[in-house]
């Protein structure tokens, strides 16, 4: 069998050493019928948003965008971007597969050790409740298809004086439920909350208590999730993403601070 081909920029390539993928970073075709191409990729999904010839030249000038071009050009059957500003431009260019809506879903653990795996989920930013009840539904699909074992939204919502953000709002865990199965979990905050940060490890612990043998993809409102990753890091479990969830082809990003074992667990992700 063919070895997956990654696209990515050069920059993430010292990540990717040890990742049993064949990473391709994609220079400025020299060929211009190839460059033609590729700036017809970019304005046919750019249509809409008034972009330009002269934007789709320059569009090839970016790393980001350029490993995107190239999966989408049929050069890759993946593609790995970094956390910067041309990396989210680049991830725009994504299109949904077979109608779905695409989401994005950051993914803790490796695909190897599926019984220690779990998935982080959040809701976007003035997101209307259907739309991000359907993006959560597809979130716990991808997740269950890519660890072939069944998956479910597991709702936290924190009691006690340790969280100050909002819990879930009632008329989306309503709209949740009646679409797909949902574990809602009820915590007191000071067990979990304590000596100077949160314990990442007796929070999973009990989260998987309540989700039994399926996988949870957690929907923590009242959690940042920059202090969540920041405490995974005492734990050293790998994680991974966001990835694009329902794209058209495998897709993620890396956050500035991923380690080694962040990319290995990113691109083992994709090649699922």
């Amino acid at each position: 069998m063919a070895p997956f081909r990654l696209a990515a920029p050069e920059s993430l390539r010292p990540l990717l050493a040890a990742a049993s993928v064949e990473v391709l970073s994609p220079a400025v075709p020299g060929d211009e019928r190839e460059r033609e191409r590729w700036r017809r990729l970019w304005l046919e999904r750019r249509q809409g948003a008034g972009a330009t010839p002269a934007e789709a030249a320059a569009a090839l000038q970016s790393p980001s965008l350029r490993a995107v071009l190239a999966a989408l050009d049929r050069r890759a059957d993946g593609v790995l971007l970094d956390d910067t500003a041309p990396a989210t431009a680049a991830w725009q260019l994504l299109e949904p597969r077979n109608r779905q809506v695409c989401t994005e879903l950051w993914l803790g653990g490796h695909p190897e050790t599926p019984s220690e795996c779990f998935a982080w989920w959040e809701m976007p930013p003035a997101g209307n409740v259907s739309l991000a009840a359907e993006q959560l539904c597809g979130a716990v699909a991808e997740f269950a298809r890519l660890q072939a074992q069944p998956a479910v939204a597991a709702v936290v919502s924190f009691l006690g004086s340790a969280v100050t953000r909002r819990p879930p709002a009632p008329a989306f865990l309503a709209t949740l439920a009646a679409r797909a199965p949902v574990q809602p979990i009820s915590l007191y905050s000071p067990l979990f909350f304590r000596d100077g940060g949160l314990q990442a490890a007796a929070l999973l612990a009990e989260i998987r208590r309540h989700t039994g043998a399926a996988a949870p993809v957690l929907f923590i409102p009242q959690l940042a999730r920059d202090e969540f990753a920041a405490a995974l890091l005492t734990l050293k479990v790998p994680w991974a993403g966001p990835l694009l969830a329902g794209a058209e082809l495998p897709a993620a990003r890396l956050p500035a601070q991923a380690t080694p074992a962040d990319a290995q667990a990113a691109a083992a992700w994709l090649v699922r």
